[in-house]
């Protein structure tokens, strides 16, 4: 079960009513597991991928921004190892979805994106987060 939480001093309350519902077998005092995550911003989201597409119209090299997207997953190491169907290794990427990345994880990956980018392109991460602010 995903419930959404906000944190107010020491505890934390439910965001959404909806929520509540999911919740209601959870006898009051009882005890429960959780995992917290920090919940992604879809402000940043929508920024790293203007810093993509900014950064895929002022290259050559690749023909599509899949292609080029894919090419970035991989510099930065966001892929698992596994098997063609000869049992050879291939990398896998990963998604950086909003269910398979917390905050805190997409935020290593847009820093080493950026890096990575701007030594690509021959230029600073302040010029290429600059000069994105056209496709967002």
């Amino acid at each position: 079960m995903k419930i959404v939480l906000q944190r107010d001093n020491n505890t934390f309350k439910i965001v959404y009513g909806s929520d509540i519902e999911k919740v209601s077998h959870i006898k009051s005092g009882q005890q429960v597991w959780c995992q917290l995550t920090k919940s992604r911003n879809l402000k940043h989201h929508k920024k790293f991928f203007a810093i993509v597409n900014c950064a895929f119209a002022s290259q050559s090299k690749f023909d599509n921004d899949r292609a080029f997207l894919s090419a970035l997953k991989f510099e930065i190491g966001h892929y698992e190892i596994g098997s063609n169907f000869q049992g050879e290794k291939i990398p896998l990427l990963k998604s950086i979805s909003f269910a398979k990345m917390d905050q805190l994880e997409f935020e290593k990956f847009y820093c080493s994106a950026l890096q990575i980018l701007s030594k690509f392109l021959g230029c600073t991460v302040e010029e290429l987060e600059n000069n994105s602010n056209d496709y967002i």
